[in-house]
């Protein structure tokens, strides 16, 4: 095969690709918008029932998470404000800086780290959000009240616990509330005048169990308990005998039903 080119249209080609080379010029020098840029995700970790897990930060802070957690580290953590989203339950080891603010987000507060230890209990079916101080202490307030990101709210210290209610209240304790509210960090479980069904959820949470009452009697029951080491079956027997109750369990399904 070959091609013949004639002169005429040479000719033609050459305005054709003079055209197209200024064309190409003119396109070269136009301002061109700036190319789209993908935020960096966070970094997830998340706990199923019956486990936890620990978390070590850059800034050699720890997080340990309770069963059924999940918290998300934003990206960029430690360039300037160091930032958390937590849904469920967690202790705090902080490693302290003025510099670069600690705050950890629930779905409806900000809690900020203005010392070193505190446990966090945010559960999506939950309505209230707590904080237990350990060591140092923490600003407690409503997501979106303070400036900057900062929460507007109450100054908890060592050795005080905060509940920040629906409605934005917040009510404060001290000693024994504390103890209780993080003893699963010391892998105990400790009841203080709760629903049973409250109660339950948690054991279902920390064993994997699907727990269902039968009566709403026995579900609304105030139970004030302590558990250590005790496995999932004494913990139920324990309990139903004290609501005058039977326990029901096939595999991970358990039921609780009145005698």
């Amino acid at each position: 095969m070959s091609l013949n080119v004639h002169p005429w249209r040479s000719r033609i080609a050459a305005s054709v690709l003079l055209a197209l080379i200024g064309t190409a010029a003119w396109l070269e020098w136009r301002p061109r918008p700036p190319a789209p840029t993908t935020a960096a995700p966070d970094i997830v970790y998340q706990t199923r029932r019956g486990q936890t897990a620990t978390v070590q930060l850059s800034d050699g802070s720890k997080v340990r998470l309770a069963p059924e957690s999940r918290l998300a580290v934003a990206a960029g953590y430690g360039d300037g404000v160091r930032e958390l989203t937590l849904e469920g339950e967690a202790e705090f080891d902080v490693h302290h800086d003025a510099s670069r603010p600690f705050r950890v987000r629930t779905a409806t507060t900000v809690t900020e780290d203005i010392g070193t230890r505190f446990g966090l209990r945010a559960y999506a079916n939950e309505t209230n959000v707590t904080v237990a101080v350990a060591e140092g202490a923490v600003a407690l307030g409503r997501r979106g009240a303070g400036s900057r990101g900062r929460p507007e709210g109450v100054l908890l210290r060592a050795g005080e616990l905060g509940v920040l209610d629906a409605t934005g209240a917040v009510s404060t304790a001290r000693g024994a509330a504390v103890t209780r509210a993080l003893a699963w960090t010391r892998n105990e479980l400790v009841f203080d005048k709760q629903p049973m069904r409250d109660v339950l959820a948690t054991i279902s949470r920390w064993y994997d169990l699907e727990i269902h009452v039968v009566e709403p009697r026995v579900a609304a029951t105030s139970v004030t308990a302590e558990f250590s080491t005790q496995s999932a079956d004494e913990m139920l027997q324990a309990l139903a005998i004290a609501v005058d109750a039977v326990v029901e369990r096939n595999g991970r399904r358990v039921t609780l039903r009145s005698r």
